[in-house]
């Protein structure tokens, strides 16, 4: 049996740093959602949901690193997203 998202997938703070690579540090919220809110990411195995969501319950609003940026999502991650939908379900079939 084999664990864990396949070759080149990733879930919840995984698929946050994926999503993100390459963005310049030190960077706001405000920034953030602004250019990378509309971006879904998958917190688990068929739950996804939009890094606007994610980034909004965050308590800071300046983050200096990814690393910085992560651990204050992860609260985040513990609540889960969404059920993808019948569309993007088909796709991923």
């Amino acid at each position: 049996m084999v664990r864990g998202p396949s070759k080149g997938r990733a879930y919840g703070e995984a698929a946050v740093t994926q999503a993100l690579k390459g963005i310049a540090f030190p960077i706001s919220k405000e920034q953030l959602i602004k250019e990378h809110g509309h971006k879904e990411v998958e917190v688990k195995k068929g739950e996804y949901i939009l890094l606007e969501d994610i980034f909004t319950k965050s308590q800071k609003d300046r983050f200096s690193s990814m690393r910085d940026l992560v651990s204050s999502l992860k609260p985040s991650f513990k609540k889960g997203g969404k059920q993808p939908s019948k569309a993007r379900a088909a796709r991923s079939s």
